[in-house]
């Protein structure tokens, strides 16, 4: 519509979107649109258009072009200027940017075990998409945590400047702050675009939305698509202040309510549109439909998450008793966490209910699950399977050449039967060398032998509730959980295992 009816060239229109499945989508239907020979939208990513600017920039001082008051190639300028990476450099994804960091970690004396790296990394990042400087966490009010952050941060960011690469944040820092930095290198690049489009705005995070600001040239006109009840990404440092904002820091700019729903029925529409009206911090709407007819929903309250599963379990065999009724694959029971399925999945069975979980695991087949019952399987046996899964999470130092050797100890070849045998011995410690182990071998093995030895006291005296809590605990294997991604979902895990 821009390019047909008024006449915007291809290259001066600027689109953004939050995924580069989205913006690949986008790019095809646009071409398909324009026709060979139209010419390009930018239309990409926020990352994505901070790297091809980055290249631009960078191509152009490696030619001898001029970018005046920009930081020397390979080198980070002094005073707090800016830093313009040489050309080819590469773009780090997290993992390798987590390992730099881990390098830096390590040459500092800083504890992996007292201050765990990728936590570390994620609170810098997190303070880097909300427009503040790590490195300024040195100053006498900060705490002890964000001052040893910022100390490796800052080693960090010598090591990417020094290896000539960039991460996912740096693609845009470094475009701001070099726009910033050089009004000139700012308006040559914000003059090219007369549109700037913006979607899912409710999902940008302040240096995105310090970003749109530094990108609008005096003629340029920005669009931005979004829905403030649908803000649901501040974890990831989305600010709901940037649509709630929106028309006080552009004065002018209309607002258009897009209202109409074309999927739903009324009924539906009003029940959300009651409930979302709770929200606080919302520019309001009230959707409406053409569709005529659809049923009310039904509100069910109650008291657990068992009473849940059963009332869900009895409503599906009442539906399926009909003459008419659905089939049972034409039902679908909708849950908010992965957690929550456990309860449905033991009723169901319980109620022969044939059921498939829907993009996940079920529930006892999930990793964390399994990971903590194999400690309570080698409780009341020895079991090798168990003993391999255990002994593994948390690493312990312990390899499948160790529990080869353990094999070998007793007759019938159980390595776990060897390792209790061994423990209970009244000169472990001899016992276990007399076996054949080394003395580090020794101590990792009698440590874990222990272990197990101490949770079996409490099995004896304790409800299997309690012995999963003690478990997940005192063997390390929490801590494992809270250094990984997703943490809330395999802990929620966890106490759905308590509560089984």
């Amino acid at each position: 519509w821009l390019i047909a009816e008024h006449g915007i060239d291809p290259g001066q229109i600027c689109a953004v979107t939050f995924t580069n499945k989205a913006a690949a989508e986008m790019r095809r239907r646009v071409r398909s649109l324009l026709g060979p020979g139209k010419g390009e939208v930018w239309l990409s990513t926020f990352h994505s258009m901070g790297l091809r600017l980055l290249r631009e920039w960078s191509q152009e001082a490696f030619l001898g072009a001029s970018i005046p008051n920009a930081a020397p190639l390979g080198a980070a300028a002094r005073n707090g200027g800016a830093w313009l990476p040489p050309p080819g450099f590469a773009v780090y994804n997290r993992d390798a940017s987590l390992a730099v960091w881990k390098q830096c970690q390590s040459a500092l004396r800083i504890s992996a075990r007292d201050h765990d790296p990728g936590r570390m990394f994620g609170r810098c990042s997190r303070a880097v998409s909300g427009l503040e400087d790590p490195a300024s966490w040195d100053a006498h009010n900060q705490s002890w945590d964000r001052k040893i952050a910022g100390r490796v941060w800052k080693q960090y960011r010598t090591a990417m400047r020094a290896a000539g690469a960039v991460d996912f944040d740096d693609l845009l820092v470094l475009p701001l702050h070099l726009m910033a930095q050089d009004p000139g290198l700012r308006a040559r690049t914000a003059g090219r675009f007369r549109q700037l489009l913006v979607d899912e705005y409710q999902d940008t995070n302040r240096i995105q939305y310090r970003l749109i600001q530094t990108l609008l040239g005096d003629d340029s006109e920005l669009l931005v698509v979004g829905d403030e009840d649908q803000s649901i990404y501040r974890w990831r440092g989305a600010d709901l202040n940037n649509v709630l904002d929106f028309q006080s820091d552009f004065p002018g700019a209309p607002v258009v309510r897009l209202e109409q729903n074309y999927r739903s029925t009324q009924p539906i529409l009003s029940a959300a549109g009651s409930l979302v009206a709770n929200n606080r911090q919302r520019l309001g709407k009230s959707l409406w439909t053409e569709r005529a007819g659809g049923e009310l929903p039904t509100f069910v309250q109650c008291a657990t998450d068992r009473e849940e599963a059963e009332w869900a379990a009895r409503k599906i065999g009442e539906i399926g008793s009909e003459p008419d009724g659905p089939d049972l694959s034409d039902i679908a029971v909708l849950y908010r966490t992965n957690a929550q399925s456990r309860q449905f999945e033991e009723i169901f069975t319980g109620r022969r209910i044939p059921h498939r979980v829907v993009g996940g695991q079920r529930f006892f087949a999930r990793r964390e699950v399994r990971d903590v019952l194999a400690y309570l399987q080698l409780l009341v046996r020895d079991d090798d399977v168990a003993l391999r899964r255990a002994i593994g999470t948390p690493s312990r130092g312990i390899g499948p050449k160790t529990i080869e050797a353990l094999s070998n100890v007793v007759t019938g070849g159980s390595a776990a039967a060897a390792l209790r045998h061994l423990t209970d011995a009244p000169e472990p410690e001899r016992a276990f060398a007399e076996a054949g182990f080394s003395p580090a071998a020794v101590e990792r093995l009698l440590a874990f032998g222990r272990l197990l030895s101490s949770l079996r006291d409490i099995a004896a005296a304790s409800s299997v509730a309690e012995l999963i809590r003690v478990t997940s605990e005192r063997s390390g294997y929490v801590a494992l959980l809270e250094r990984e991604e997703n943490t809330d979902d395999r802990l929620g895990n966890l106490g759905e295992l308590v509560a089984a």
